[in-house]
């Protein structure tokens, strides 16, 4: 491949990644923008951000409308399989077809959280009004604003998670570009640890549903490469683009959950220290003061655009609200959601203990585990296969075989680190410091047992990769490569359960829409009563019969002890037929 014909894909695979970024961001930041002036989310919003994206990605492939006919026929039909697929395959998940279902759904309706509270706004829908829990007005709404951009438009609310695979396919061709462009490892190399860092056992599970840890996941993995470019490539050609996956991952990051913003803290602090400690090395106060003026108003900037911008549906409101800007995590009012949810045997454990516990356990979905279940590195049992899967493992979450991988990769870095110590100190120093910042969090933050709240871990593998492959490219040696392949091959076996079970859901999916079919149908010669049964309400499947089409009803409580079905086989409604009426 010549030099020429490099840039170019390099570029294109750069521009192709901001394009899926940017309708994401472009989506939340329109919303955001309109819900000022008193305008709810409306069919155009979608459309009016892949169009932004699009001229973005025109001026970045340096206004070659040639360069982006191709960007915009792989991008656009991305997303359009991106939402077929989350269309096609219904949410399985419990958080799922409650909150994140309930929010995104009121959105498309009409709801602006700047001006009214949920529990106002869903007041007048009886499938709405049991929804009294504080998080439904006060979690942050990236995931579920995209959603409703998508449902209004398409008026299938299940295709609106996929913000996952496009938020995926988005980071995957950004990371794939930029390692290209260091020239430190070939194309395929590149592409396979942009892959890796992606598709995770905790981001493949979560594909087909409204779960946004993986979405999370890749907001800081991009805001990770940013900095890294910043710091190896101060003044390349890529530096605006890197300043600018900074800005939009910290700022769509901050609203997904607030526990990210804890994340981002410690990510983005410890690069700035590392940035702060190197200028004072090479030239005192000053020069660090110099150097370090533009990246400090970089990060400022994104902060205030994620809280007071993109942030004022959540952030913004609950100071007015409860005055506290993330109401439900700390202060009065808040919900504790870590103790509570780990396994019994973790509650009592420390933070690094349980986080050891966990890793070097049996992968296991329940909550109720009255003792650790230790096991060797690389053995799995048949019930990990099956547990593996959720989209929420509370122990060992990482997969089945990662403690072993972990393991393998720790040694490969620790190698790799006594060779560049002398040869590359700026590589030794940042993966000191990003270790120690990634033991520290282990040692002090709650939760970190919990794979979906530590997706960070999945990157010490792919850094192992990443070293192995460029000391091979620089050395050579068959181990090396050998060894690279074997660590690729056991990350993708650590990956198949996960991934089995994604196409099997795929697989299954027509037994949902056949169940609303059948549905609507009998509400057309029947009185039928559809609502919830016990105590537990998802009003994120009242969406799907609206969805579906289906009007001819009555909404109310039924008994569980006497109803005629259910549809969904997971978190299911149910539906009684008036008495003495037979189904024709």
């Amino acid at each position: 491949m010549t030099d020429l014909r490099q840039r170019d894909m390099e570029r294109t695979l750069l521009s192709l990644g901001l394009f899926l970024l940017n309708i994401i961001f472009f989506s939340l930041a329109l919303s955001t923008l309109l819900f000022l002036i008193g305008a709810p989310v409306s069919p155009l919003h979608l459309p009016a951000a892949v169009l932004g994206a699009a001229v973005v990605s025109w001026l970045f492939q340096r206004r070659s409308w040639k360069a982006l006919g191709a960007v915009l026929v792989l991008g656009l039909g991305i997303l359009a399989l991106s939402l077929l697929l989350a269309g096609y395959v219904d949410d399985w998940s419990w958080d799922g077809n409650s909150y994140h279902k309930g929010i995104a759904g009121a959105l498309s309706m009409g709801w602006d959280p700047l001006k009214e509270s949920y529990y106002d706004f869903a007041r007048p829908y009886p499938f709405l009004a049991h929804c009294t829990e504080t998080w439904y007005d006060s979690y942050p709404k990236a995931s579920e604003l995209f959603a409703a951009c998508v449902h209004v438009l398409t008026g299938n609310i299940e295709a609106g998670k996929g913000f996952n695979l496009l938020a995926m396919a988005g980071t995957f061709f950004l990371a794939w570009g930029m390692l290209a462009c260091t020239r430190l490892f070939q194309h395929w190399q590149a592409a396979v640890c942009a892959g890796l860092s992606v598709l995770t056992p905790v981001s493949t599970s979560q594909i087909f549903t409204f779960y946004n840890d993986g979405l999370l996941a890749d907001m800081l993995l991009l805001c990770l490469i940013g900095l890294l470019y910043l710091t190896f490539y101060p003044g390349g050609t890529l530096t605006p683009l890197a300043g600018y996956l900074v800005l939009v991952s910290i700022s769509v990051g901050f609203n997904v959950k607030f526990s990210s913003v804890l994340f981002f803290a410690i990510l983005c602090l410890t690069f700035f220290g590392y940035w702060t400690a190197a200028e004072l090395r090479r030239g005192g106060i000053s020069q660090a003061v110099r150097a370090l003026r533009g990246r400090f108003c970089l990060l400022a900037a994104s902060v205030l655009s994620g809280v007071l911008f993109l942030g004022s549906t959540a952030y913004v409101t609950n100071t007015l609200r409860y005055h506290n800007p993330v109401y439900t995590m700390i202060g009065p009012g808040s919900t504790e959601i870590i103790t509570s949810q780990v396994p019994t045997v973790f509650q009592p454990m420390s933070h690094p203990v349980r986080f050891f516990a966990s890793l070097f356990s049996r992968t296991n979905a329940s909550l109720e585990i009255g003792a650790v279940e230790w096991k060797l590195p690389f053995t799995f049992s048949t019930t990990e296969l099956y547990s593996a899967p959720s989209c929420d493992v509370r122990t060992a979450g990482w997969g089945v075989l990662f403690s072993g991988i972990f393991l393998i990769a720790a040694a490969v870095i620790l190698l790799s680190l006594r060779r560049c110590r002398r040869s590359r100190p700026e590589v030794f120093r940042l993966t000191a410091v990003l270790s120690a910042m990634l033991g520290l969090s282990v040692l002090f933050i709650p939760g970190l047992c919990w794979a979906r709240y530590f997706t960070a871990l999945f990157y010490v593998p792919v850094a192992a990769l990443l070293l192995l492959f460029a000391w091979w490219n620089r050395e050579g040696g068959k181990g090396r490569l050998a060894c690279a392949l074997v660590l690729t091959a056991l990350l993708c076996a650590n990956m198949a359960p996960n991934g089995g079970w994604s196409l099997l859901l795929m697989k299954n999916a027509d037994r949902t829409w056949a169940q609303l079919d059948q549905l609507k149908a009998l509400t057309e010669t029947c009185d039928v009563t559809i609502g919830y049964g016990g105590a537990d309400s998802f009003e994120g499947r009242m969406f799907n019969v609206y969805d579906a089409g289906i009007r001819d009803f009555t909404f109310g409580p039924i008994d569980p002890e006497d109803f005629t079905g259910t549809i969904f086989d997971r978190y299911p409604l149910y539906y009684r037929i008036a008495d003495g009426q037979e189904v024709s």
